[in-house]
């Protein structure tokens, strides 16, 4: 009985070894375990007969040489990159996209959720306190043959409006310019352009009223080794409440430093626009707070021919430091013989990463990046990264027969990034003064928060 058993011990051993050329090792010698396993359960074998063979079966997987075992290995290796050659490869590293082998597609799917909370102090400015979903967007970036992008997001709140955010096809097969048709934001502003998601405050500057956004269009971008420019053409945007007629914007920047912890970034910003057959126009601006509805700040609608905003921007990191500031100003040509009115505003701001990192820079954008904390946030490991930061703001949009009124504020943010992908956001509003327009004297104070995240 034993020998037979032996004998058969060593035929299943060899034909282990004969597999070990055509699959993994492991493998053959589970197979030759469970044979034996089935021996002692149905009582062919007894349980110490079963661990004699088992120990011996071990030993002999054991005999192979290093050499024979890395052979094998490399041997399995080729193996499975020839089954799986065909199958995309799928990365799932603070993203989910799936491309294929050739590079030829690539598609991401992503979204953001933005949930704010404000409480205002007022006097006569009517807020209301309450929380909102600031944004709630899903988007699918991808690249057709390597050189066709494409992006579509929707907006699901009706605070911005809900609807169709980007949809654009851009081509880049003349690197390093690329040509962009769609729904997308015009070139204009260092804050507008950069994505919400990697803003310094909950909510942009009081001159952004005049930055122009989305719109219909076709669009350059091109840039060197310190610099950028980007023009188009814009007619409306997809929005049933968009403004009518047409603009050409214009944006350059120069960025004679840009390394990883140090930035210093010039730009100057142009766009005109037609304001259709309707003729009519409006600036207002809500108080860097977007749970209100109240703006304290208005020109009521008016009739104006064409509008051209100009702007400025500078901007700068050293170490885990960084400023930046914008000034826009707008001529409005009115309609008939009403005179030509002008409205302009200015920002300024700083921040410090009291955990030491430095705010990314993109270069071939002119705009900034998402932070990713030295160390994420986990209990007992690390704090995540936190950032200080303060802005004064101001904005006119009074002259002539308009009285919209001019507000100035001061903002103090603190910022916790748990991870590139969450962070929670505090930021305390001080209006200093509204001079004018429907709100004159309003000094409310505003304490707002924010969670957020994106994939």
């Amino acid at each position: 009985m034993i020998h037979s058993l032996k004998t058969l011990l060593w035929t299943l051993l060899v034909a282990g070894s004969a597999a070990l050329i055509s699959a993994p090792a492991l493998a053959a010698n589970d197979a030759m375990l469970k044979l034996l396993e089935e021996l002692r359960d149905n009582g062919t074998i007894s349980e110490e007969q079963y661990e004699k063979l088992n120990d011996a079966a071990l030993a002999e997987e054991e005999r192979g040489t290093a050499s024979e075992q890395e052979a094998v290995k490399e041997q399995v290796k080729e193996q499975v990159e020839e089954a799986t050659k065909d199958l995309p490869e799928i990365s799932t590293d603070g993203k989910f996209e799936v491309a294929s082998k050739d590079g030829n597609w690539r598609w991401r799917f992503g979204g953001r959720i933005q949930v704010d909370g404000a409480y205002y102090d007022n006097d006569n400015s009517e807020l209301a306190s309450g929380v909102e979903i600031r944004r709630a967007r899903l988007n699918m970036q991808g690249t057709i043959y390597k050189v066709w992008d494409l992006k579509f997001e929707y907006e699901f709140t009706e605070s911005p409006p809900d609807g169709i955010r980007d949809a654009y096809i851009r081509y880049t097969g003349f690197k390093p310019t690329s040509l962009t048709l769609g729904n997308f934001k015009e070139p204009f502003s260092l804050e507008q352009m950069t994505r919400d998601l990697y803003l310094t405050f909950m909510e942009r500057a009081l001159p952004d009223v005049f930055a122009p956004s989305r719109f219909l269009g076709a669009g350059v971008h091109t840039y060197g080794e310190t610099w950028t420019a980007a023009t188009g053409f814009f007619g409306n945007n997809v929005a049933e409440d968009a403004p009518e007629g047409y603009g050409i914007p214009a944006r350059v920047t120069f960025a004679p430093v840009h390394e990883e912890t140090r930035v210093a970034h010039l730009g100057a910003n142009f766009q005109w626009r037609s304001t259709g057959d309707d003729k009519v126009t409006r600036f207002r601006q809500r108080p860097e707070s977007h749970v209100t509805d109240v703006r304290l700040v208005d020109t009521g609608t008016f009739d104006a021919s064409s509008f051209t905003n100009a702007g400025a921007e500078l901007a700068g990191a050293y170490g885990p430091w960084s400023v930046q500031g914008e000034y826009i100003g707008t001529w409005v040509d009115q309609a008939g013989s009403d005179p030509n009115v002008y409205f302009w505003g200015w920002y300024t701001q700083g921040s410090w990463f009291l955990t030491g990192e430095s705010r990314p820079y993109n270069f071939s954008s002119g705009i900034w990046e998402n932070v990713k904390p030295k160390q994420n946030f986990s209990w007992g490991d690390g704090w995540g990264a936190w950032e200080a930061a303060f802005r004064y703001s101001y904005l006119d949009l009074s002259d002539q027969d308009i009285d919209g009124g001019k507000q100035d504020d001061v903002t103090l943010g603190l910022n916790w990034y748990l991870n590139p992908n969450i962070r929670f956001m505090w930021n305390l509003i001080k209006v200093l003064d509204v001079k004018g327009g429907s709100f004159n004297d309003a000094k409310p104070f505003i304490a707002q928060m924010r969670a957020q995240v994106f994939w």
